[in-house]
C-alpha cells in the first residue's frame, strides 16, 4: 500500500523512518511526472505543515478563562472539571460552563 501511495504521487517517503529503496525511487518518479503532491509547484511536508501555527477558525470562541465558582467544559470531549481539577482551563478547546452541562470528569466528578 506504502508504494502504491508514494508511485501515484499521493504520499511521501519519509526517510527519517525508511530506506526503502523502492520508495525511493518511487518518490523520484513521481516528482518527476508531476504527479499527484508534486503537481504543486511547493508542496508542504506533512510534519512540517504540522508544526506551523494554526489560526482560529472563523466561528470557534476565543479562549476564555474560567473563574472560581464555574464548571470548565472540554468541548472536544465534553467532559466537565470544577475549579479543585488539574485539568481545570487547560484544554486547547474549552469554555467555562453550568455544572449540568457535558459529563463529569472521572477525577474531580465536575
Amino acid at each position: 500500500m506504502n508504494l502504491a501511495l508514494v508511485t501515484r504521487g499521493f504520499a511521501w517517503h519519509y526517510k527519517q523512518y525508511s530506506d526503502d529503496e523502492d520508495l525511493s525511487e518511487a518518490e523520484l518518479a513521481a516528482r518527476r511526472a508531476r504527479r499527484g503532491l508534486w503537481a504543486d509547484p511547493n508542496p508542504i511536508p506533512p510534519w512540517d505543515w504540522r508544526k506551523q501555527p494554526r489560526p482560529l477558525e472563523r466561528d470557534e470562541p476565543e479562549f476564555v478563562a474560567p473563574v472560581d465558582g464555574q464548571h470548565w467544559l472540554n468541548t472536544t470531549t465534553g467532559v466537565r472539571h470544577n475549579d479543585t481539577c488539574a485539568n481545570w482551563g487547560k484544554t486547547k478547546r474549552g469554555r467555562a460552563c453550568g455544572p449540568d452541562e457535558g459529563r463529569a470528569c472521572g477525577i474531580c466528578g465536575g
